[in-house]
């Protein structure tokens, strides 16, 4: 790295409530090759009440490209912004303090930026504790792609430690991630892959994300969840709408939009029948659909069917 105070890559951490894994988290970026000499690491105290910041502050104790901000507890996503605001690489890994990188990820992810400096980088991940269903995706690597074919290949990653954007992106779109919800990942990262000029993607497996039985997604009430994916939904609705009608950007989002609906659909099952017509009006349901739903895939389209049954029942007495 030519410049010590602008470092290449800044790998952004939220701590909250992740006493048990955190350690092996700062262990895996520490004892990555190509750390020390390219990298920065943003920590941000989520306002935990465990001891997850105490075994951080040990962690840390001896590196110096360490920067530790402290907040109110705010969520993720504001958490990430935190993050975001503080970090000066040039390219911005977010990492959840519960997973863990691959020990060969930064140099895989150094050469593909000094190769490419795409806008976007993605890469293989694996998990730890289970099993996760994936759909695959577009299967071209190490060329720059469009971001467009990329999204249209298939159901993307939405997790955002999946990818590494590039900082002038971010900025330059005014991306950042919506406080205070849920499932800000389904909104963040279609528009920063749609925002973007260049994608590649890499058949390193860089990341190693946990499936964990006491996370943020396992635990809360699904009134909240499916509140939240609404406004996911109306955030994409947005966005797509600004697309050229033709423009396969918003094919793409028009596509997101419908594993949108899905996820939807599987929170307001677990809704009591009673509290459904709460969370969306009926007619907003269908008209916000409309516009988008020749771009829904085969099982969007019975998701968003089964959705609709889910909330008509919500209105019968």
């Amino acid at each position: 790295m030519a410049d010590p105070s602008t470092p290449i890559l800044s790998l952004i951490v939220p701590v909250y409530g992740v006493e048990d894994y955190v350690a092996d988290c700062l262990d895996s970026i520490f004892g990555a090759p190509g750390f020390s000499e390219n990298c920065e690491l943003v920590i941000v105290d989520d306002g935990s009440l465990d001891g997850s910041m105490a075994i951080v502050e040990q962690r840390c104790a001896d590196v110096t490209n360490v920067t530790i901000v402290h907040q109110a507890n705010g969520g993720l996503g504001a958490a990430r912004n935190t993050g975001l605001a503080h970090a000066r690489g040039r390219y911005i890994w977010f990492v959840d303090s519960d997973d863990e990188i691959c020990r060969d990820a930064i140099c895989a992810l150094m050469r593909c930026m000094e190769r490419f400096a795409s806008d976007v980088i993605a890469f293989e991940f694996e998990t730890l504790g289970g099993i996760l269903d994936r759909a695959p995706y577009l299967a071209v690597y190490n060329r720059p792609v469009k971001p467009a074919d990329f999204l249209l290949s298939g159901r993307v990653p939405s997790g955002t430690p999946f990818y590494a954007f590039s900082r002038t992106l971010l900025e330059q779109q005014n991306l950042r991630f919506v406080p205070g919800i849920y499932h800000e990942d389904a909104l963040f990262t279609p528009l920063a892959i749609a925002a973007a000029e260049t994608l590649v993607r890499l058949r390193e497996t860089c990341y190693r994300y946990r499936l964990r039985g006491g996370s943020i997604m396992a635990v809360s009430d699904p009134a909240q969840h499916a509140r939240d994916m609404v406004r996911v939904i109306q955030g994409l609705h947005d966005a797509s709408l600004r697309q050229d009608r033709a423009s396969p950007l918003r094919a793409a989002l028009a596509q997101e939009i419908g594993f949108a609906f899905s996820a939807l659909r599987h929170y307001m099952a677990r809704v009591p029948r009673r509290d459904r017509a709460s969370i969306v009006p009926l007619g907003a349901l269908l008209s916000g659909a409309w516009p988008f739903i020749a771009r829904f895939r085969k099982r969007s389209l019975i998701n968003f069917a089964r959705l609709v049954l889910l909330r008509v029942e919500g209105a019968l007495p």
